[in-house]
């Protein structure tokens, strides 16, 4: 299927947030919203249900889930339907999960710099953050402080991680996600994974779940996704 990228849409006057906030004479690239349109079968599919008039109340029928788990790239994450849950989105996901598994005593690390309301998140709920830079290496590329790090998950807490990360756009290799999964089971911390760019890697880097290391690592890992950025359905949620 070919897809005309060079089509130009007058987004003003339609509800964006992105061409809402400045002057019409302001080009704004403030946001991760593209101004392509959603591919055909998701614009199909939209008007196909739409032909049922009655849209109350709905829940995620089992399909939905089956469909999620049987997709190349969540296969590897889990094994059954069961295991998949569906929040509002990615940050009412990493939010919930703070609020579920860590404890006022224990930190939140959260490496930097990174998307603000992930960085945001812990202060949510009065949680300790801890923000940890990456080192750059000779190479011009970023690596984990693997002893920063373990020092401090010094007493459990979690990670909140951003594979592939925003906005350095790094592909975490195997061998740092190995490294940094070990630190947090041997500290029992959690590993609160921001995956919503998985499908956006480019240049011949690939997106490695954490959650796919092993089945020991997956149990101590709450691995978030969605659609939304690499097929620009952001909207398609509920806002509050």
């Amino acid at each position: 299927m070919t897809f005309d990228f060079d089509q130009v849409f007058d987004r003003h006057n339609t509800g964006s947030t992105k061409w809402s906030r400045y002057p019409a004479d302001v080009l704004p690239m403030w946001v991760a919203d593209m101004d392509f349109a959603a591919p055909p079968m998701i614009i199909q599919a939209l008007q196909k249900r739409l032909e049922h008039p009655m849209v109350g109340y709905s829940v995620a029928p089992d399909n939905l889930r089956e469909a999620i788990v049987a997709d190349s790239g969540q296969v590897r994450l889990a094994r059954r339907a069961a295991r998949t849950d569906l929040p509002a989105g990615v940050e009412s996901g990493f939010n919930m999960a703070l609020k579920a598994l860590v404890q006022p005593q224990q930190n939140v690390v959260v490496q930097v710099p990174n998307y603000p309301p992930l960085r945001h998140a812990p202060g949510h709920w009065g949680l300790h953050k801890v923000e940890l830079n990456f080192d750059t290496q000779p190479d011009g590329t970023y690596a984990t402080p693997l002893d920063t790090l373990s020092q401090s998950l010094q007493g459990g807490g979690a990670l909140l991680l951003s594979n592939p990360h925003n906005p350095l756009g790094k592909a975490f290799p195997r061998e740092e996600l190995q490294a940094i999964a070990d630190i947090c089971l041997e500290h029992d911390a959690w590993i609160i994974s921001d995956e919503i760019h998985a499908e956006l890697c480019f240049d011949g880097r690939k997106h490695i779940p954490m959650a796919a290391l092993s089945p020991q690592i997956a149990q101590r890992t709450i691995t978030l996704m969605s659609a939304s950025k690499a097929y620009n359905i952001a909207g398609l949620k509920p806002r509050s």
